[in-house]
């Protein structure tokens, strides 16, 4: 169960010292390049030089970890659960909630949600979304990150919507139903290993497509099946990505066959991942 509590107040990040001996640091070989750590069975999707971060694009509070060593000794402590290194300050916050806003969509900022359980699991600064854009609902609500929450609107309201107008076999789209957003768990749902972006508020999953008449498009496989509902789910997952680091759906691999997985992680290089 992931238990909301109320951050009354932030600690101050503590600062490394910094070194005031003028000897010069010894020599030292080159690092390797980085090798990916896999995100939902992405081991063989992702290309040798490329390394998943964790970290937030909107959030000039944190430094891209694959620079130099001078942006690293910026980087927030380690000691400090995931979800502080990803908080947002107040001024990337505010940009977001006004984006938001002016997407038209429905949503509460609420306190941190924390899972007692795990020190990295969490949302400093969380939104709930129950409409993500004028007259398309989330069933049921999203808890994410603001930056999620915005990537997804723009994404409906650029795409999703206008897609649907197109089926005349349907009228206007009114929802989306949800596999997951904010949760506490490991990649896969496995009991260990790395934790999955949505355990950050990262990321989120799309099951189906609902309207006002006609029946939900379910996320499926739809293998060259020569139908509207085909063309449909094509587009819409293709211009997902022009929004989101990583799209997950059927024929990725068996784990996203009846959902789009979509997530904000970051990734040296700005390397997208979208199968």
């Amino acid at each position: 169960m992931i238990r909301v509590i109320l951050l009354s107040s932030l600690l101050a990040l503590p600062v490394a010292a910094q070194d005031l001996d003028n000897t010069p640091p010894p020599e030292t070989a080159p690092m390797p390049e980085p090798r990916p750590d896999p995100e939902d069975r992405l081991d063989d999707l992702l290309p040798e030089n490329t390394a998943p971060l964790s970290e937030s694009p909107l959030s000039e509070s944190l430094a891209d970890a694959g620079d130099s060593e001078e942006v690293e000794a910026e980087e927030p402590p380690r000691d400090l659960g995931m979800y502080l290194q990803l908080m947002e300050d107040n001024a990337t916050f505010a940009a977001c909630t006004a984006q938001l806003a002016s997407l038209g969509t429905v949503f509460t900022v609420e306190d941190a949600a924390i899972t007692a359980d795990d020190a990295d699991c969490g949302i400093a600064r969380p939104v709930i979304v129950s409409e993500i854009v004028p007259g398309v609902h989330l069933r049921p609500t999203a808890t994410v990150r603001c930056e999620t929450a915005a990537a997804l609107g723009q994404w409906v309201a650029q795409h999703v919507v206008p897609a649907a107008e197109v089926l005349s076999t349907r009228s206007r789209l009114t929802a989306m139903a949800l596999g997951g957003s904010y949760t506490c768990r490991r990649r896969n749902n496995l009991p260990t290993g790395k934790l999955s972006e949505h355990a950050f508020g990262n990321a989120i999953d799309i099951m189906s497509f609902q309207f006002e008449e006609g029946d939900p498009i379910p996320v499926e496989p739809r293998m060259d099946d020569h139908t509207i509902e085909e063309a449909f789910q094509r587009a819409v997952r293709a211009t997902s990505c022009l929004y989101f680091t990583t799209v997950l759906g059927p024929g990725a691999n068996a784990a996203h066959a009846d959902h789009l997985h979509m997530d904000i992680a970051q990734r040296n290089g700005g390397y997208r991942l979208c199968q």
